[in-house]
């Protein structure tokens, strides 16, 4: 095997396809004909579990100051020479198996034979990779340490070798195309009134689809999880499948007319793919849509409520007790005086709605007063039943930091079964600040609210913190 140093001259001069005849004194003979590999380095390539055979093509190029005809041989490494190129680049390379690759496409050769003619100034010699002998040995290969290579090499017995042009690697990752949902929660929002709408779900691979394929999307109830599911006659479901350059979709088509009140969820799920070698993302798998069909804000009036028909827990107000009582409230005893004593703090509910932002309600801060589900809660009890509510709240005059931040809402016909309507967040930052939720909206009838907050500006309200506000207003239908 000849391999020589060549100047940037006859080398720029190889790489343009000019002939160097004229300047025949100047070279020595062992430039009269001179090959080279152009690609030389390293050649990525794309291999999915999808294909049968990926091919590289090589382009060898013939130069030198005589345009005769000339061989020369493109073939994989031994692995001694590998070894060798190894030591002298230290390069993080891994031989792939004989079984990985081939030099024609029917997988026979380990070389390829390479004629020029007179005035023939390159060649293509196309290299390769089978996807499932690299599957196979990707199962077990390291890819931390080093990278999977087919070392090329080019040899010639009646040519030189241009030494920038000796040996070329192809370096191949593997991957198994998977597809899933783009998102796994689609919020579409509020709806209100009837008509129609449309709601696209993407289905997308994480790489340019190359095929052509259809996918089986269903409904699944038990993905609902704490969402009641929308009536099945609500809504159409039509799927269109992968083609090439573009990834797929299910259209939901939705009767709003045919929607209950209050939220629900379609949940999907990508049953199937329609193509081999394709993999269905689990962690992508399912998507639910969820719809809130309720109605203008303005469609509710404001409520006036009595102080018997406000109650609930965690309240940071005056309570009377004797020393009998105090440990059975909750508030304990002054050890110092013998005497009972009570946290307080605000005006308590008498406060909530006297349209004063000098006043306020106070959750207890010091006796762990936290019910570990709802936090420190209001319940009000509405004049008649209804299926929508609706609150404003405004912020402690002097400052934001017990300022609810999630609030649960739930309903009840009796008071004692409780059911959420809805997770309500609000960002208060400012003293005296308004907060005006959306609707609330259920399929059955409520007489009982529980505000529950849950998260304020100053924890976790479960489990040891409190919230406040100085005033409320609420509206139903």
């Amino acid at each position: 095997m000849k391999k020589i140093y060549i100047g940037s001259t006859l080398l720029a001069l190889m790489l343009s396809g000019q002939s160097c005849s004229e300047n025949y004194d100047i070279y020595p003979e062992e430039y009269a004909k001179v090959v080279m590999i152009k690609d030389a380095g390293e050649n990525p390539l794309s291999v999915y579990s999808t294909d049968d055979k990926v091919g590289h093509k090589f382009v060898v190029m013939k130069g030198g100051h005589t345009e005769e005809a000339a061989t020369a041989t493109l073939r994989a490494m031994t692995s001694e020479e590998f070894t060798t190129y190894q030591a002298e680049s230290g390069k993080p390379y891994a031989m792939l198996p004989a079984d990985c690759y081939s030099f024609s496409a029917d997988g026979q050769t380990t070389s390829a034979e390479i004629k020029f003619a007179p005035n023939e100034t390159y060649k293509e010699v196309e290299v390769f990779v089978n996807a499932d002998a690299l599957g196979t040995f990707m199962e077990t290969f390291d890819g931390s340490l080093y990278s999977p290579v087919v070392p090329v090499i080019l040899e010639s017995s009646d040519a030189s070798v241009n030494s920038y042009g000796t040996e070329s690697f192809i370096l191949p990752t593997y991957a198994v195309p998977s597809i899933g949902f783009e998102q796994t929660v689609i919020d579409y929002g509020e709806l209100i009134g009837d008509g129609t709408i449309t709601v696209d779900v993407p289905i997308v691979m994480p790489i340019q689809n190359q095929w052509d394929f259809d996918c089986e999307v269903v409904v699944d109830p038990s993905l609902a999880g704490d969402y009641a599911l929308a009536s099945s006659d609500a809504y159409k479901m039509d799927v269109t499948g992968f083609v090439a350059g573009s990834n797929a979709k299910v259209t939901l088509t939705i009767d709003k007319s045919k929607l209950n009140f209050g939220i629900q969820a379609i949940p999907l799920k990508l049953r199937s793919c329609g193509f081999d070698g394709i993999e269905i993302n689990n962690d992508l798998s399912s998507a639910i849509v969820v719809l809130n069909k309720t109605v203008a804000r303005s469609e509710l009036s404001e409520l006036s409520l009595s102080s018997d028909q406000i109650s609930g827990y965690g309240w940071a107000t005056y309570q009377q007790a004797d020393a009998s009582e105090a440990f059975y409230i909750g508030y304990g005893t002054d050890f110092n005086t013998g005497y009972p004593y009570v946290i307080y703090d605000g005006g308590g509910k008498d406060a909530l709605f006297d349209n004063n932002l000098n006043t306020f309600w106070h959750g207890d801060y010091s006796y762990g007063a936290n019910d570990p589900t709802f936090g420190q809660y209001i319940d009000f009890e509405l004049p008649s039943v209804a299926n929508h509510f609706a609150y404003d709240l405004w912020t402690r005059s002097s400052n934001a930091n017990g300022a609810p931040k999630v609030t649960d809402i739930y309903g009840s016909a009796d008071g004692k079964n409780w059911t959420k309507l809805r997770t309500i967040n609000s960002e208060l930052t400012s003293g005296g600040e308004k907060f005006s939720s959306s609707v609330c909206s259920s399929p059955t009838s409520f007489k009982f609210i529980r505000f529950a907050v849950v998260q304020s500006n100053a924890g976790d309200v479960r489990s040891g913190s409190y919230w406040n506000c100085a005033e409320m207003k609420i509206y139903a239908k």
